[in-house]
């Protein structure tokens, strides 16, 4: 089974070159075996494997101590993993194989300065906000976490045929966990099942296929049909599966309050791609004006094109980290918008305007609908909406008390979650899979 799979695979990482460096929580001890130089056997871009970056990603993940998570960033960051496998390689990996290489080249030196770290932990927070409510609602328990490729900064179009060398990942064709309904793959650490989508939900949020006035109208219709359902069941299962399907539009509204976060994500790709490719050709010119030089009279010459280029090298680096800079600024500015701005204040659902038990179903669910529309754009208030909405459907029909109580306690525990997610600087403030986890129990 998973257990003993993954007990397997703890086998040959206690067995191989970083073994001896690993804790009892199987993490590496990533400094002593830097002190032992064990690490740099790791550090070329043929070394930091995708095997070896699931492998160790997974054990700090189990840990669900943050900090275990952040020293294995900083590794990552200190090797070439990223020249391989990062999302922005992928624009220069489209079947010019020299570019390619070049590409990489004059990448790399940017990506070992760590100027990615920051970037990570932000997506790694919003990859986490997004898994919280498919845990509670998807066919995924506690101890799995679910995770997007682009979350992790990782192209999945680079990682394909890697995946398939790699015997204890599995490859899944539907990933059916609530919000993501994607390919992926799946593979265990320690008693953690770690799920990789490649899921294009940042892009169709991004690219305004469901707008503010849409999401609002989606989640009225689930309002509408949510109380003609309970009125129509005829059993406690039928209520249960009714307020589910309920709870996901809630969710699938709250994940769209994170635009400004995925289009930050965006935005940085865009701003860095010309960066680096403006970056990889003064490398190149200067390579060819190296090679060119062939006697001392042309030395002068080469030395003052390799003094230009390195000033527009330079002016390359300035733009790289103003990228990374204005998206620090952006996700910042994004999350502030979804967490802390745009509070409503006021009561979701005058409960006047509903009636009382004796209110025919299609009245009803015609002003529980109506009311929807004016559900928060604050993520965190939008908990409190729906814990009125709910609250509403049980003083209307009796019969469904129980149940709306049960969906309730749930909304309780994700807004409390929710609520204490996010730290200082979109870090997390409690560890990923720690607050995972919790959501999960």
């Amino acid at each position: 089974g998973a257990i003993e799979a993954a007990e397997a695979t703890a086998a040959k990482a206690l067995d191989g070159l970083l073994g001896r460096y690993r804790r009892a929580d199987m993490t590496v001890d990533w400094k002593r075996a830097s002190r032992d130089a064990a690490a740099h056997t790791f550090s070329g871009a043929g070394k930091f494997t995708l095997a070896i970056f699931l492998q160790e990603f997974g054990y700090a993940l189990a840990t669900r101590d943050p900090l275990r998570l952040e020293e294995f960033f900083d590794q990552v960051a200190s090797t070439d993993f990223y020249v391989e496998y990062g999302l922005f390689v992928a624009g220069a990996t489209a079947g010019q194989a020299g570019y390619s290489l070049a590409y990489r080249k004059y990448l790399r030196p940017f990506l070992k300065q760590g100027l990615m770290h920051q970037v990570l932990k932000s997506q790694l927070s919003l990859a986490a906000g997004l898994a919280l409510p498919q845990l509670v609602h998807g066919t995924f328990d506690g101890k799995t976490f679910v995770i997007s490729l682009g979350s992790l900064g990782i192209s999945s179009t680079l990682v394909h045929a890697s995946m398939s060398r790699i015997p204890w990942v599995r490859k899944i064709t539907a990933a059916k966990s609530g919000l993501l309904r994607a390919t992926g793959w799946v593979y265990q650490a320690a008693e953690l099942a770690i799920v990789l989508t490649a899921s294009s939900e940042i892009e169709r949020f991004v690219h305004g296929t469901l707008d503010r006035r849409a999401a609002k109208r989606a989640l009225a219709e689930a309002a509408d049909l949510v109380a003609r359902r309970l009125k129509g069941a005829s059993s406690a299962t039928e209520r249960e599966q009714a307020l589910r399907d309920y709870a996901l539009a809630w969710e699938h509204y709250r994940v769209h309050l994170y635009t400004p976060l995925f289009a930050a994500q965006e935005q940085l790709q865009v701003r860095l791609e010309p960066a680096l490719e403006g970056v990889m050709l003064d490398g190149q010119a200067a390579d060819e004006a190296l090679e060119r030089t062939t006697d001392s009279a042309r030395l002068n010459e080469y030395l003052a094109e390799f003094a230009r280029r390195r000033r527009e090298g330079a002016n390359g680096t300035s733009r790289i980290e103003q990228a990374v800079a204005t998206f620090n600024r952006e996700f910042e500015e994004g999350l502030q918008e979804v967490y802390e701005d745009n509070r409503r204040d006021t009561p979701f659902i005058p409960v006047a305007v509903l009636g009382g038990p004796d209110t025919p179903v299609g009245a009803f669910a015609a002003a529980f609908a109506s009311a929807h529309r004016k559900v928060s754009d604050n993520r965190l208030e939008t908990y409190e909406d729906q814990r009125e909405a709910l609250a509403a459907l049980g003083r209307w029909l009796a019969a469904a008390r129980a149940e709306v109580d049960a969906a309730d306690a749930v909304v309780t525990g994700l807004a409390r979650d929710d609520a204490n997610f996010l730290g200082e600087n979109g870090g997390l403030r409690k560890g990923i899979a720690e607050q995972v986890r919790a959501a999960g129990e």
